[in-house]
């Protein structure tokens, strides 16, 4: 079976998940998925013989690429009606203005879309996301596509600061949590 036929369905396969995916595609966002941890985490607890119990994360991720929507709460507003409709740790982020956020590059650019923006995140294997059309079909943004993620490979994003990456590895401590994940070679 490919790795998206096989996420999907590992994906499908957790109950949490997919009320969550459910909740974030009533707020009619254009662009939009769950990502981050939220997917990484539900796939290497799965490639360690676990499941993840939603209680174990620090925030779900409800990433959404709007350059519409400018007002500065209303990433807060979502994440509002999310947890009031499903009181889980929601974390909500407009892609299109991360290039402000303090500390980003000098002469950082705004994403194109959500792909361009997943492309940014520190590691392949995070820079996954799954949505939910209208007809219940998973959908997944994976701009560096599954592979790694699915193989329990870490891996550093192009374009990604070496040292933030390091300092994520660290930080995240993945290795201990997940002791069968890889680190691939720097190069």
């Amino acid at each position: 079976m490919p790795a998206e036929d096989t996420l999907r369905t590992w994906l499908q396969d957790t109950d949490w998940l997919m009320q969550a995916l459910r909740c974030a595609r009533l707020l009619r966002l254009g662009s939009w998925c769950i990502g981050a941890g939220a997917v990484r985490n539900v796939v290497w607890e799965r490639l360690h013989g676990r499941r993840l119990d939603v209680d174990l994360l620090a925030d779900i991720d409800l990433a959404h690429h709007s350059p519409q929507r400018t007002a500065p709460d209303d990433d807060a507003c979502l994440a509002r009606q999310l947890r009031a409709a499903l009181p889980l740790p929601w974390e909500v982020v407009n892609q299109a203005f991360v290039h402000r956020w303090p500390g980003a590059r000098p002469g950082r650019r705004p994403h194109a879309d959500l792909a361009a923006a997943l492309a940014s995140w520190p590691e392949t294997a995070t820079a996954v996301g799954a949505w939910l059309d209208a007809r219940d079909r998973l959908h997944l943004v994976a701009p560096h596509g599954v592979e790694d993620l699915m193989a329990g490979v870490l891996r550093k994003s192009p374009g990604v600061d070496p040292a933030l990456f390091e300092r994520r590895l660290q930080e995240k401590a993945f290795l201990t949590r997940w002791p069968g994940l890889r680190q691939a070679a720097r190069g």
